[in-house]
């Protein structure tokens, strides 16, 4: 019997993910492509979803069916529960804070935070407001849905810190029209990971899966990544 289509997810967190109309691709718009050339002689009926979705509504699809594969996510117990995890990780990020370029502060730890009851902006239904929330409690301020206007909060020094992944907020920096700076501490590193739907076909994550440990060994993996950074 022939498999239906199989949906890859697009976050809307550049620069993981760029619309597929925008004419750029992010680290994750390429890895899609190149699990889908890849596999392209099992006539596997990729499609990727039109919408650039929250991580919430990606989880929620994924969690129904209505989506099959997503890249780059965190890991949580509760996540490991609802969805299946790629034995390889796909790339790393480290959590840090962007403040406002007059932001003097320069060597500081999470404690920080609570001594000095710091809010600290964070993107809502993310592994790293959820972490960000375990370290500072409700001085996480984790409702934030786009990350564009926590910046803009910052920028109008409303908010002292937005905390989210380096890799999102080096990109958002460097394109912005704002007077803002990625402050240097790195709060943790961590994996980050393909994550499939239950509904997904086991032949098409056992394929996935070998592709993917296969660009991790050649390097390919690596060098994506680097390209973003």
């Amino acid at each position: 019997m022939a498999l239906g289509p199989i949906v890859f997810l697009h976050q809307n967190s550049a620069p993981k993910f760029f619309p597929l109309d925008s004419g750029k691709k992010g680290l994750c718009n390429h890895i899609y492509e190149k699990i889908a050339f890849r596999l392209s002689h099992k006539n596997l009926n990729f499609q990727n979803h039109h919408a650039m979705l929250p991580i919430k509504r990606i989880l929620s699809m994924l969690e129904t069916g209505e989506g099959h594969i997503f890249c780059g996510a965190g890991k949580n117990p509760e996540r490991e529960k609802l969805y299946i995890y790629s034995p390889t990780a796909i790339y790393e990020v480290s959590n840090v804070v962007v403040g406002h370029k007059d932001e003097m502060l320069t060597k500081f730890e999470m404690d920080y935070f609570l001594k000095n009851k710091v809010a600290v902006g964070a993107y809502f239904g993310t592994t790293s407001a959820k972490y960000l929330r375990s370290q500072i409690g409700d001085l996480a301020k984790d409702h934030f849905t786009n990350i564009e206007d926590a910046l803009f909060l910052v920028n109008a020094k409303r908010l002292r810190f937005f905390y989210y992944h380096d890799l999102g907020l080096n990109h958002y920096v460097h394109d912005t029209k704002y007077s803002l700076q990625v402050m240097s501490p790195r709060f943790r590193t961590v994996p980050q990971w393909m994550i499939y739907s239950k509904k997904t076909p086991p032949a098409v994550i056992k394929a996935i899966d070998e592709v993917l440990h296969e660009m991790k060994d050649s390097g390919e993996l690596q060098k994506l990544r680097n390209d973003f950074y």
